[in-house]
Order: C-alpha cells, then sequence, then structure tokens
C-alpha cells in the first residue's frame, strides 16, 4: 500500500483548484451580493499556494493540536499493560456477539454526534474502537465503516447539536432544534443503512487468523493491575466532552453557566472564596470555556490531563511518560498534517471567489427549489469548503436567489444542507473525520471508496427521498 495516498488526493484537490484558477472565469459579486460579474483571473502561483497552508496552519492548529493530543494519549496507553489487558477482556466478552459489539458502539458514536455534536470530538475513542474490532478478526475497512459511518449517520440526522450545525442556524435563521421528528427519521434511516452495509461487509471480510499491526494493538500482556482506574478516566473523557460540547442553550439551561460564574468570581465564604480563586488561577477559566461552549482547544487540554492522570496511576516516571507522549504524538503527526492540509483548501477557495463563478451557474438554472440540483449544490460547496458553516456561507448567493422567491423555503434547505455535510463526510477529500481515520489506518482512498460504493448509493438514494417528501 502507497504511503502517502491520502496526501496525493488532497495535493491533487489542491492542483486542481490552482488549475481552475488560471483557466476559469471568475466572478465578482455585487449588488450587495445579488449580482455577479465577470473578473480578471486569479492565477495562484506556487508562493500564493504556500501562504494559504501558512494560514491553514495559523487558525485551524488547533484542530491539528487535538489529533496529536489523541496520539500521545493513546502513546501513553500503548505502555500502560493494562490497556491490552482492557482490549482482551472486551473482545473476550462479545466472543460470539462481534455484530453485537459493533452495534452498540455505532448507536453510540451515531448519538453523541447527533444529539451532542462530537464529530470530532469522538476522533479521541476512535483508536480503541479499531483496536478492539481488528482484535476480532475484522479488516480495516471494517473498523473505518464502524467509525465513520458512524459520525456520517449522525450528521446526517443531527437533531440537537447547534455546534454541528452552526452555519444552518446564523445563516439560515433555522433553530437547531427545528423540525425534529424529519432529523430523527433521516438519522434512524441512515443509522440502520450503515449498520447493514458494516453487516453485510464485516461478514465476507474477517479473517480466521487474526493478525495487525503493532502500531494498531499493542503487545500482549499478563499483568495483575487492575483496569477499573483506567475505564473510570476513559469514561470520565467522554462524559465530560459530551458534557462540554452539549448545546445547553437550546433548552435555556444555565446550570454550567452559573458555575463558570462563580468560579470566575469566587462566590462563597473565606474559605471558598480562596479554593475557587485559587482553582481559577490555575484552570484559567473563562466564560469563553463553560460546558457548552467548548472547542478542540479545551478538548486537547483534557486529553493531556487524561495522559498525565493515566500515566501517574499506573506509576510512569515523568521522562517514561513524555518519551511516551512524544512517541504517540509522532505516529499522528501525518493525520495532523493533513487535516491542515485539507483546511488549505478552505483557505484556497477562501481567498479566490471560486464560489462566485458556481454560484453564478447555479443562479442560472432556476429560481425554484429542486430539492437535488441543492443537494448536488451542497455537495460542491461543503467539499469546497471543508465543512457546512463554510460551505453555507459560500452558497449565500444562490441561498439568497431561492430564498426570495419564498423565505419559507429555509427549513427544508436547512435539512438539505445538514443531510449532505453528512453525506459528503463519508466520502470528500475534504473530510477531516474521513482522511484523519484513513490515516491512522494507513488505509487509502482508493481502497476505501471502492469499499462503501453500496453504502454511497443507498444512503444518497435514502436521502434524496425523505428530503423528497419532507419538502412538499
Amino acid at each position: 500500500m502507497k504511503k502517502h495516498n491520502l496526501f496525493k488526493v488532497v495535493m491533487i484537490v489542491l492542483l486542481v483548484l490552482v488549475l481552475v484558477s488560471w483557466f476559469l472565469p471568475v466572478y465578482n459579486i455585487s449588488n450587495a451580493g445579488t449580482e455577479f460579474e465577470s473578473g480578471d483571473n486569479i492565477r495562484v502561483g506556487f508562493f500564493a499556494l504556500i501562504s494559504f497552508i501558512a494560514i491553514a496552519l495559523q487558525y485551524f492548529s488547533h484542530i491539528a493540536m487535538y489529533i496529536l493530543a489523541i496520539g500521545a494519549l493513546y502513546g501513553v496507553l500503548y505502555k500502560v499493560p493494562v490497556y491490552r489487558k482492557l482490549l482482551d477482556k472486551i473482545v473476550s466478552g462479545f466472543k460470539g456477539y462481534e455484530l453485537l459489539f459493533m452495534g452498540i458502539v455505532m448507536a453510540i458514536v451515531t448519538v453523541l454526534t447527533s444529539m451532542v455534536g462530537l464529530s470530532l470530538p469522538i476522533l479521541a475513542f476512535f483508536p480503541l474502537i479499531i483496536s478492539v474490532i481488528l482484535m476480532m478478526g475484522y479488516d480495516k475497512v471494517t473498523a473505518a465503516m464502524v467509525t465513520v459511518g458512524s459520525v456520517s449517520a449522525g450528521m446526517i440526522g443531527t437533531v440537537f447539536s447547534a455546534n454541528a450545525v452552526s452555519g444552518i442556524s446564523t445563516l439560515l435563521e433555522v433553530p437547531a432544534n427545528t423540525e425534529v421528528l424529519s432529523k430523527i427519521i433521516l438519522l434512524l434511516v441512515s443509522f440502520a443503512i450503515v449498520f447493514l452495509n458494516v453487516f453485510l461487509y464485516s461478514r465476507k471480510h474477517r479473517k480466521k487468523e487474526v493478525v495487525v499491526e503493532a502500531y494498531l494493538v499493542p503487545e500482549e500482556t499478563t499483568t495483575k493491575k487492575p483496569v477499573w482506574p483506567l475505564v473510570v478516566i476513559l469514561d470520565v473523557v467522554l462524559i465530560v466532552l459530551g458534557l462540554a460540547f452539549f448545546s445547553w442553550e437550546l433548552f435555556n439551561v444555565t446550570f454550567f453557566k452559573d458555575i463558570t460564574n462563580s468560579l470566575i468570581s469566587a462566590d462563597g465564604g473565606n474559605i471558598t472564596k480562596g479554593f475557587l480563586t485559587a482553582l481559577n488561577a490555575l484552570l484559567g477559566v473563562s466564560s469563553d470555556v463553560e460546558f457548552g461552549k467548548w472547542t478542540l482547544i479545551e478538548g486537547t487540554a483534557l486529553l493531556i490531563l487524561a495522559s498525565g492522570l493515566i500515566g501517574f496511576v499506573y506509576r510512569q516516571k515523568f521522562d517514561e511518560w513524555l518519551k511516551n507522549m512524544a512517541e504517540g504524538a509522532k505516529k499522528a503527526l501525518k493525520p495532523a498534517l493533513l487535516v491542515i492540509l485539507i483546511y488549505a483548501v478552505l483557505v484556497f477557495t477562501t481567498n479566490v471567489p471560486i464560489y462566485y463563478t458556481l454560484t453564478n451557474w447555479f443562479m442560472s438554472l432556476n429560481g425554484e427549489l429542486h430539492v437535488f440540483i441543492m443537494m448536488i449544490v451542497a455537495i460542491i460547496f461543503i467539499i469546497l469548503g471543508v465543512d457546512a458553516y463554510y460551505g453555507l456561507r459560500a452558497g449565500q448567493g444562490y441561498l439568497a436567489s431561492i430564498l426570495a422567491v419564498d423565505a419559507s423555503k429555509n427549513v427544508i434547505i436547512a435539512l438539505i444542507w445538514q443531510a449532505m455535510y453528512g453525506f459528503t463526510m463519508l466520502i470528500s477529500p475534504t473530510s477531516v473525520v474521513l482522511m484523519v481515520s484513513l490515516g491512522y489506518l494507513n488505509l487509502s482512498y482508493g481502497k476505501w471508496m471502492k469499499s462503501i460504493w453500496p453504502l454511497i448509493l443507498e444512503l444518497l438514494a435514502a436521502s434524496t427521498i425523505l428530503l423528497y417528501i419532507f419538502a412538499r
């Protein structure tokens, strides 16, 4: 398998954009965003391309840093014998019921993505899930289908996560908790399709003799040390991430905001005030880190704290712990660099108005809403914009032309955009979840697409049918 396949795929995307900038007429926006005028080509050269990568590093390094923190965490875990003991217990506990394990994991990941918005934070648990699936005898594609497929299904049917659909909520003025029934239907149908494909694929690709790369599964162990402290730490990490990324403001829950404000102001008696002051000084708490407002920066801090606690509990010396962290981060360097290249695509399309050229062309088709055309528009813009928010901003001109005819169409447009974001996450070379997972598994993009084409067609067909029904 070629080592740098994923880098080549993303760089081909950038190269195509460079060629487009040289030969495709570029349009400029005018008249308050309602008209487009043909302008001069903005020919991107090598220096400009490097500057785009530098800008991506400047603005999106926190995502790459989170990937490195995941690598550092597992660098520590792989040197803790009880981690392999935990994996063995899971594998033996589900012996004969492997499909049940994958179903439970998929349900948890899908729900956490849909309800909480952990599409990127949940990456912290992918190495553990992948190790168990590989130890059960399944191949890498199965492991990727379980993990990436679950996130995709959760995003297609995002129900309550304002963070995941922030662009939709802000730009289309459709709250995240609107059309809940439609979203739940999308969620259940998408999950059922992904699970069915995992079942059909996995039963044909299970090995009789389990042999996996050492970097994916730690060495066997006979340690007598207890597993429960590790389980507690990992459970706490998952719970904290869930609480911290959940959109509490949708339900007018102010509990965590009040706690944060109390900590900042250090309210209470002398003893309480002193304790809170000291804790605030240690953590550096501000209103931006209250539960419900976390970003991957706070997620990175949590993973580093968890790594330190695991090292302390299982008595790793500081130098050894630091070395393990560094080795783990080194293994995660490839996916982290992929993240920067992916966001360089976003920086490119932000600085070179290719969006306007596409928008001008789409606007020439028709001023009315056609569900399938909108689905294609969403897929293209999300691929170029990396996520739903930036893709939606890029397509504002086209959306405005439709909403000018019927403003009530913003709800169905929001559903289409959300569903296509989840779908695109499964296939796009600019999907962070997909490319990071494939990078960790050392699985080529071509093999992934070749293996999941039935899933792609089924999800697209089901989404199209449901969205047409919702649009009526």
